[in-house]
């Protein structure tokens, strides 16, 4: 597994979760329905960090394996949140833990940017 693997598998994890997440934003899904989303996204972003703590990468990758580590270290910590969500029947609380784990989610895709800006410039 390559960390552009990882990458890739990531994408349609998140275009999931954030069309679940749109959907409950225009109640055209349930609250019940988007924590079987946000379950499923934590599960899949546990995956993912494992599979990436796993990765072996040369000194060349060294600094983007770091962003995209930071990355996935915002998207597990939106998981926490995530978890608390679904664990909650209190709307109050669950609209707090919803919106720290966006935070987390938009600290995430951030580092992804700047990841791929590391890779543009190795593959120059």
């Amino acid at each position: 597994m390559t960390i552009f693997k990882i990458r890739n598998k990531l994408d349609p994890i998140l275009k999931k979760y954030n069309q679940a997440s749109s959907d409950f934003a225009k109640d055209k899904i349930s609250i019940s329905e988007h924590k079987i989303f946000a379950r499923k996204f934590i599960e899949e972003i546990k995956e993912l960090y494992d599979m990436r703590l796993k990765l072996k990468l040369s000194k060349r990758l060294e600094k983007a394996n770091d962003l995209y580590g930071k990355s996935i270290d915002h998207l597990l910590k939106s998981t926490i949140f995530l978890q608390s969500y679904v664990d909650t029947d209190y709307i109050g609380k669950m609209g707090r833990y919803l919106e720290q784990a966006t935070n987390e989610i938009n600290l995430s895709s951030e580092y992804v940017l700047k990841f791929f800006k590391q890779v543009e410039k190795l593959t120059e």
